[in-house]
């Protein structure tokens, strides 16, 4: 299979310069034959698939301006065809050697590029009907088309380095990736190289990061490292160096300008998006693009080379939704199963999408299908060996997997509410718990600093009876989070299936992985399993995030309710928009708040932690007190305005997070740092100092809009004697009348500091005692405790 595949895309447009028909559209009807006429069992699927393809089309035609069908039956030819391929290749892949599709690539090509470049010209001259006027080298024309020969030996040459870095090292392999360089040199690809650098090097710091230790230790497994670095350090040199063609732009790739690889990118989007208006997103229609008269008038012709955008700028909204949607699709295989070649393979086929290519080019789906087939066996043999350990001891059991905090032990709302649920269930025989940590990157858990961890393996532990497991995140920026989530997800599914577990809940905290949502809750159906989620507070609305980012909030929030089988809601207020928003789903639903404590803080008022603690901010006294995230969300601007303007003589603590560029926007339009009563005295992580800062403040002033039930405003409540509460629903559910409330109107939370100010200290200790019983009746983390013991069992 692997010499079949190799000769195929290789020779495939080669053979069709001479005036062939395209090989891989014949063999494909072949195998679609075979799989009619010896695979009966597979006829259904074909048929289904067939009609999916129909149906596509003839919607896309119908909701464009044209009711013309030229294209309609290429097109369906043309998805049945790729997906037979893909198909096979995912079908035949256990049989499939690596190694040898590598070698049989690297000879094609060899013995092509020979050929080119050594047989006389009579031989192989004359191709006029590419070039008027002009007599091209058959086989150097390929040369020419580095979307289709530098795409070719980019996927090769990463199999050849998986090859290198993971099975024994031969000198076959290693003249087969050079000669595999050598030809995408040749073709002067820049975007095939640039898209290769990028897809070997996260291989490479993947497989860094998962054999550290060997790799240190073994000098052979250090040496192929650095042999496979080799690789990108060649091509790098080419790029600037060798290519005469692309050699010297590098600086345009980075200015972005006509000449560069993100012109490719920033060029069709534009093009895309005034399609897209024009059309009022029904798209041009399936085969109309190339024939109509928008690409030239966006001067394109030749330039509009970003497959993805180029077939949904034809197939619309409805294009749009079958792109994303394979994208997704092979996005959250690759994460839940995939190892370092199949996510070295996603990146380069779907980054090379971007900036040229084709869509319906049927070695794309070739790729995806050696992608795919490679999750699958991943997953197989994962089974298999989940099979091998299945351990009865937990059957009968309701195990809750928790995902979406960072650790235990953090000060942090959903770090601590895990905490404190975990220690109220310690002694629970009928519920266990499987809690997810980070082990590296901000927030990391150090179960060492943890009293009563104990520790399994390096990245197992339990704490409360609840078994603790450690992730290994990529750092990869924001992005991470999510990457976080679903490795977490992947782990408690694994969990879950080895102990057979009767009753598995998975319960996720907030909304980050809604794309990936589906996949991991069918996961748990088919264990006989439920998926909670808690959708925290409005994160779509929160400015910090910019809007694409705030958009897939939004999304990731409608498809996580979508696919869940109870929403947590810790405010009433946020289970009031979940119904009203998302009453098309029908959600099920209930309210169970944060919990807050009413223990006294442990340190005395001469403790040298909190002496030192004054000290080191010259502070003598607490007067009004802020905490929270250093976002405007929380209207720092309205509450040091409002401050600036009262007649308070005391001060205003502020233990926040600082970030220099909100703290300087808002010195430009305050000039706070002039009045000496204002104090940032940074972040405070020790809860006892914290809770000890709260009790001896005089007032806490409190500016959440967003979030739902704020850790920090029930900690107040249970600590501090008088609170001044921002006027929106989830303050004013949690302090009834225990709180004093403000708006953001001029003068509103001014006139409240300077009256609370002349309120004599009984009215005050009144308020006190009102908020203390608000936290004792309804916030108490045993009571919280309690309620979620009904809801899991």
């Amino acid at each position: 299979m692997e010499y079949i595949l190799g000769f195929l895309i290789v020779f495939n447009k080669s053979l069709a310069a001479f005036g062939l028909p395209e090989l891989i559209s014949v063999f494909s009807v072949l195998v679609l034959a075979w799989y009619i006429i010896t695979r009966k069992q597979q006829l259904k699927g074909i048929v289904r698939t067939t009609l999916v393809a129909v149906v596509y089309a003839v919607v896309v035609q119908l909701i464009t301006h044209t009711m013309d069908f030229p294209a309609t039956g290429t097109f369906i030819l043309t998805a049945l065809l790729n997906i037979t391929l893909a198909s096979w290749v995912i079908n035949n892949f256990q049989k499939y050697e690596q190694h040898a599709f590598v070698y049989s690539v690297a000879l094609c090509q060899g013995v092509m590029t020979l050929a080119a470049f050594m047989l006389p010209g009579s031989v192989l001259w004359k191709v006029d009907e590419y070039v008027s006027g002009t007599s091209l080298n058959r086989l150097k024309l390929l040369y020419s088309e580095p979307s289709y020969l530098s795409f070719v030996s980019g996927i090769a040459l990463i199999i050849c380095v998986y090859q290198i870095l993971v099975y024994k090292l031969s000198w076959q392999i290693v003249l087969a990736g050079l000669i595999l360089l050598l030809d995408m040199l040749l073709s002067y690809g820049m975007g095939g190289m640039i898209c290769l650098v990028l897809a070997i090097s996260v291989m490479l710091m993947a497989h860094v990061a998962k054999n550290r230790d060997k790799i240190v230790a073994d000098p052979a497994a250090k040496y192929k490292w650095i042999l496979s670095a080799t690789f990108i350090v060649v091509v790098l040199i080419s790029i600037i160096v060798i290519s005469p063609t692309y050699g010297f732009r590098l600086a345009s790739l980075i200015q972005g300008t006509d000449l560069g690889l993100f012109y490719m990118i920033k060029e069709p989007v534009g093009v895309f998006s005034d399609i897209m208006k024009e059309t009022g997103w029904k798209g041009t229609g399936i085969g109309q693009l190339l024939y109509s008269d928008r690409l030239s008038q966006a001067e394109l012709v030749e330039g509009f080379k970003n497959a993805y955008f180029y077939f949904m700028a034809e197939g619309g909204i409805v294009g749009c939704v079958l792109v994303l949607g394979i994208v997704i699709f092979l996005i959250g295989y690759v994460l839940l199963y995939g190892g370092i070649l199949p996510l070295a393979l996603f990146i380069y086929v779907t980054v090379y999408m971007f900036t040229a290519g084709r869509y319906d080019d049927p070695v794309n789906w070739i790729a995806y299908g050696i992608i795919l087939a490679h999750c699958l066996l991943s997953r197989n043999d994962a089974r298999i060996q989940e099979d091998a350990e299945l351990d009865d001891s937990r059957a009968g059991e309701v195990v809750v997997g928790i995902i979406g905090a960072k650790g235990l032990g953090n000060y942090g709302g959903y770090e601590t509410f895990v905490d404190k649920l975990t220690e109220y269930h310690a002694n629970n025989v009928k519920i266990r718990y499987l809690v997810a940590c980070k082990a590296n990157g901000q927030g990391a858990m150090d179960e060492t600093k943890l009293k009563g961890a104990v520790p399994i393996s390096e990245s197992e532990f339990t704490y409360h009876n609840a078994h603790c497991f450690k992730i290994n995140v990529p750092q990869i920026g924001a992005a991470q989070a999510i990457v976080y989530d679903l490795m977490a997800a992947a782990y408690c599914i694994r969990y879950f299936r080895k102990h057979r577990t009767e009753k598995p809940i998975l319960y996720v905290l907030t909304c980050r992985i809604g794309p990936f949502i589906g996949i991991i809750a069918n996961k748990i159906h088919e264990l006989g399993g439920e998926y909670y989620v808690n959708p925290d507070g409005h994160e779509w609305r929160r400015s910090t995030w910019k809007p694409a980012i705030r958009r897939y909030w939004k999304i990731s929030e409608r498809l996580m309710i979508k696919h869940s089988d109870l929403v947590i809601c810790d405010s009433k207020n946020i289970e009031t928009y979940i119904n009203a928003t998302y009453d098309s789903y029908n959600p099920k639903t209930t309210y169970i708040s944060y919990g807050a404590e009413l223990e006294k803080s442990k340190l005395a008022d001469d403790d040298a932690k909190y002496t030192e603690w004054m000290h080191d901010h010259s502070l003598n006294e607490i007067g009004w007190l802020i905490v929270g995230r250093f976002v405007p969300e929380n209207n720092y601007e309205t509450m040091i305005r409002e401050y600036m303007k009262s007649g308070s003589d005391r001060n205003l603590v502020i233990i926040t997070n600082i970030n220099k560029t909100y703290m300087d926007e808002l010195e430009d339009i305050l000039h706070f740092s002039r009045d000496r009563r204002i104090r940032f005295v940074g972040t405070v992580y020790d809860k006892q100092l914290l809770k000890k800062i709260r009790e001896n403040a005089f007032g806490y002033i409190h500016g959440h809009s967003v979030g739902g039930t704020n850790p920090s405003l029930l900690e107040a409540l249970g600590s501090t004697k008088m609170n001044l509460l921002l006027d929106v629903g989830f303050n004013r559910e949690c302090g009834e009348d225990s709180a004093l409330y403000w708006s953001k109107e001029y003068g509103s939370l001014s006139s409240l500091i300077d009256k609370v100010e002349k309120m004599p200290s009984d009215e005050i200790e009144k308020y006190s005692e009102k908020a203390k019983n608000r936290i004792r009746e309804a916030y108490s983390w045993e009571y919280i405790a309690g309620k979620y013991e009904k809801v899991f069992r």
